[in-house]
């Protein structure tokens, strides 16, 4: 299965580079989800949000060295969002019939500039 990780850790900066690693030639699906926490009648957790406020996917090709660099900007569109969260997924066949494998980790970047 892929895993995941970040080469920034400042979640002040919005530009990131995160690093995918798994067998070689291995495609993968990366998923970056911007969400919000709107607090109401139950109570989130520090990083736990309640509502997805964008969505966007990433192609990419893990590389002889066993990994893939693939830049990702944080987003924080309301002053209620800024959860980004993050995770990839090994790939197989066309974007009309693709399936799935194994999921990373999931990441959470709480982005506030």
């Amino acid at each position: 299965s892929p895993s995941i990780s970040c080469i920034s850790v400042t979640v002040a900066s919005a530009s990131h580079t995160l690093v995918v690693t798994g067998p070689k030639n291995t495609p993968v699906h990366i998923v970056h989800v911007e969400a919000a926490q709107y607090l109401g009648t139950f109570e989130l957790g520090a990083y736990e949000a309640n509502d997805i406020l964008s969505f966007a996917s990433y192609s990419a090709v893990i590389g002889e060295s066993g990994t893939v660099s693939v830049p990702i900007t944080l987003k924080r569109t309301v002053s209620e969002g800024g959860y980004n969260v993050v995770f990839a997924a090994s790939t197989s066949g066309v974007a009309t019939a693709r399936s799935y494998g194994p999921v990373s980790d999931t990441l959470v970047f709480l982005y506030r500039p």
